[in-house]
């Protein structure tokens, strides 16, 4: 049987009867493709956490902006809710002052058109003061909202962060026993390349792995 490899693949190599020599010999470059393999392996799983990291970074600082945004906008609307107060109480008091003079009976024509056009004037402040509480009311909503979805984010991008470094200790777990596997040597000594194939991409031998087989060759002429 004769093979040459090279590529992704799940291979099983027996070497039974094969002389210590040889072993040797088929040890080093198998154990060059093992780490071969683990280092493309370890920088797959690397690139996920790393990438998943990123994620809960960027959730992190979405999380601390929308908060602040939410502060700030909470801040307004009470100076904004400060504003609408005032003038609605300068705007009672103009009403009312209008009303006592209507009732005395004694005030000039002047001075209940000088009330009424002050009394005119606080309203339209107080209507513009209303407008402003009622649009800082609208930004905490929108500030609520987005505060609510950076957290949601977060939380995702936590949970993909502890799924990616479970499946990191796995592919790790999984690639170090099938290092072992490829790297032991025994009676009936067998280099399995499978378990490590299946843990990641193998270039097997750095290049090109050959090997012959002739304790099934031919007899001679």
């Amino acid at each position: 049987m004769a093979a040459v490899g090279y590529g992704v693949l799940p291979v099983t190599i027996s070497l039974s009867g094969i002389t210590k020599e040889l072993q040797d010999k088929l040890l080093a470059p198998s154990s060059k493709a093992a780490k071969k393999a683990g280092d493309s392996i370890e920088k797959g799983i690397t690139k996920g956490t790393d990438d998943a990291a990123k994620r809960v970074e960027k959730a992190n600082y979405r999380v601390k902006k929308s908060t602040e945004e939410l502060s700030d906008a909470e801040a307004k609307r009470n100076i904004e809710s400060q504003k609408a107060q005032r003038a609605a109480d300068q705007l009672a008091t103009s009403e009312q002052k209008l009303a006592d003079l209507k009732k005395s009976g004694t005030a000039t024509a002047e001075q209940l058109a000088k009330a009424e056009d002050d009394v005119q004037a606080k309203r339209i402040k107080s209507d513009q003061a209303a407008l402003g509480l009622e649009k800082a009311e609208r930004g905490v909503e929108k500030a609520m909202a987005e505060s609510k979805r950076a957290s949601d984010s977060l939380a995702t991008a936590q949970k993909d962060l502890e799924s990616a470094t479970d499946e990191a200790t796995g592919a790790t777990k999984e690639f170090g026993d099938a290092a072992a596997d490829a790297d032991g040597k025994g009676q009936g000594f067998e280099l399995s390349l499978g378990k490590i194939a299946a843990a990641g991409a193998v270039v097997v031998g750095g290049g090109a792995f050959r090997w012959q087989d002739h304790s099934r060759a031919p007899p001679g002429p």
